[in-house]
């Protein structure tokens, strides 16, 4: 539920309010800002970075870490490009194509 919050002007140092709206009510377009704003995805994990985010979150112990990357690369899981885990190539293709299972 919208709380109604106070701005304070920083001219004349008081509080305004938001004007109250009715439901349905038409409002005016005062200026509009074309921008354009591309999102960026995280970024990929490195040997060295999936290792501090496993003990960041406990997952674990040193003597395992080594097998857990092991595991991802030879599931084919992840593969390494450029240093960093990336996506296989076949993640990306629809079930039919790679699983007899889902065949019309």
């Amino acid at each position: 539920m919208w709380k109604e919050a106070e701005d304070k002007d920083e001219d004349d140092g008081e509080a305004q309010k938001m004007p109250e709206l009715a439901p349905g009510e038409l409002l005016d377009l005062l200026r509009l800002i074309p921008r354009q704003h591309f999102t960026q995805p995280p970024p990929r994990y490195t040997e060295a970075a999936l290792i501090k985010a496993l003990e960041d979150r406990g997952i674990g112990r040193p003597s395992t870490y080594a097998t857990i990357i092991a595991t991802l690369k030879a599931r084919d899981y992840v593969v390494l490009e450029n240093a960093c885990f990336a996506q296989p190539h076949w993640v990306n293709l629809p079930a039919m194509h790679y699983c007899p299972l889902f065949q019309p």
